[in-house]
Order: structure tokens, then C-alpha cells, then sequence
């Protein structure tokens, strides 16, 4: 664990924290929440392809995997509970993510802005092995939900986020980056966003 020393911290609205740039490299996972490690074990050729993905997005492939597996779940969860076809809200998802707010975020939120800057910045080194296993750092409530969905599909949650994995999702950061902003998780800015669309 590091400490970071702070100066001021009296009053939030007079000395507000402004925290370094989010450094991806370093934290390759959201700020703010526990975090569980998921090993999937796969063949080369899809663990390549991930760490190809991630590299194109410059994001550790640990990160892009578990947003990409939890973008997908939300997005089919979405899709079957509006009634909007999948590739309809996909699509509106990407509009709605495409372009970061205007306000500045205080107090707590700088951490996730940063974090969200970063995403779409996507600046950090990836490197690439031939590893034929895969390490996904995952939220611990998000993997909570994916053992309830694998459980719901008779499978193991290895399989089960294997498979959603393949389908390799791109554009996936931006839905991330837009739920920081918003002080949200990915599956609830997914929800969100589903129902105004289903509203209309």
C-alpha cells in the first residue's frame, strides 16, 4: 500500500484535492472499489487477440478484458429487458459515450475524471506474451453478477466470460470512461442509458 501525503484537506470547496494524472500503468483497474482476480484459460490465438485489442486502446489487457466481458453482459442485459435490439443500443451507447462532459469533476469524482481522461487518452504500454492464460481484474461486485449469470447459464464463470469475451467488443472504453464520469458503475450507466432509449 503507498500513502500519499496531502496538503490542506480543510474545507473541500476552498482546497479541493486535484490528484496527478491516473497513470493506467500503474492502477490498471477503477479507482475507489475491491478487486478480484479471474484466471481464464484459452488458447493463444484469442489471448493474443486481447492483448492486440488492448495494445490498439492502450490499455493493460487486464483492464480492457474485464470491460469488455461486463460491457457486453450489461449490454445483452439491457437489450433483453427494453426490448431494443442489441446492435440498435449498441450503437447508442456508442453515441452517448462518444464524447466526455464539460463540467469538471470535484471532491471525490476527480479520481474516476482522471481515471475516465485515461481511458480515452489511452496512452499506456501493453506488452504482449504467449500467454495462454488470461488475468482479468474484476470488480468484486461485478464478479459477484457474473457468477449469478454463469450459474444462470449452467457454466462456469471462467466459460462464461470466455465466451462473451470473444466476442471482442471495441469501443468499450468510451461506455467505461462515460460511467466514471457519470459516478457510475459500467452496468448501471448501461441500464441508464437503455431505458431513456426504450422511453422514447
Amino acid at each position: 500500500m503507498i500513502l500519499q501525503v496531502i496538503e490542506g484537506g480543510g474545507d473541500q470547496m476552498v482546497e479541493p484535492y486535484s490528484p496527478v494524472q491516473f497513470d493506467l500503468r500503474v492502477h490498471a483497474l477503477r479507482p475507489g472499489v475491491a478487486h478480484e482476480r479471474l484466471e481464464i484459460a484459452l488458447d493463444r490465438d484469442p489471448v493474443s487477440a486481447v492483448e492486440a485489442a488492448a495494445s490498439a486502446d492502450g490499455v493493460p489487457s487486464e483492464l480492457w478484458a474485464a470491460i469488455a466481458v461486463e460491457s457486453e453482459r450489461a449490454l445483452r442485459t439491457a437489450a433483453t429487458a427494453t426490448g431494443v435490439a442489441h446492435n440498435r443500443l449498441e450503437a447508442a451507447l456508442n453515441d452517448a459515450a462518444a464524447h466526455s462532459p464539460t463540467v469538471t469533476a470535484a471532491g471525490h469524482g476527480r479520481r474516476l475524471a482522471g481515471y475516465a481522461r485515461a481511458l480515452r487518452r489511452g496512452d499506456a504500454d501493453t506488452p504482449t506474451g504467449a500467454a495462454r492464460c488470461l488475468t482479468i481484474i474484476v470488480a468484486y461486485h461485478t464478479l459477484f453478477a457474473w457468477e449469478l449469470e454463469a450459474a444462470h447459464a449452467g457454466a462456469s464463470v471462467e466459460s462464461w466470460a470466455a465466451a462473451l469475451l470473444a466476442v471482442m467488443p471495441q469501443g468499450r472504453l468510451r461506455w467505461e470512461a462515460a460511467a466514471a464520469e457519470a459516478g457510475q458503475t459500467l452496468g448501471e450507466w448501461v441500464a441508464l442509458q437503455a431505458a431513456l432509449r426504450a422511453s422514447c
